[in-house]
């Protein structure tokens, strides 16, 4: 499932990546970081988009990503 930030707008990694860190091991490069949380891979990309896998439910996506990442 992709997930779309509302406003857009360019993702501070080392920041996120901090952030997340808690969560699980983060994996990051300069155009993506990812990380797995709640049995979810969460894929970001410097313009905001996520790419979630695990699940084919929107909503379950769009909920990880508003609790992990804040989009």
């Amino acid at each position: 499932v992709q997930v779309k930030p509302a406003g857009g707008g360019a993702v501070d990694f080392a920041g996120l990546a901090e952030k997340l860190a808690a969560h699980g091991q983060v994996e990051r490069n300069g155009y993506t970081l990812k990380v797995a949380v709640e049995g979810l891979g969460l894929t970001v990309f410097g313009d905001g988009r996520v790419l979630v896998s695990g699940t084919d439910d929107a909503g379950a996506a769009r909920a990880v990503v508003s609790r992990y990442i804040g989009l």
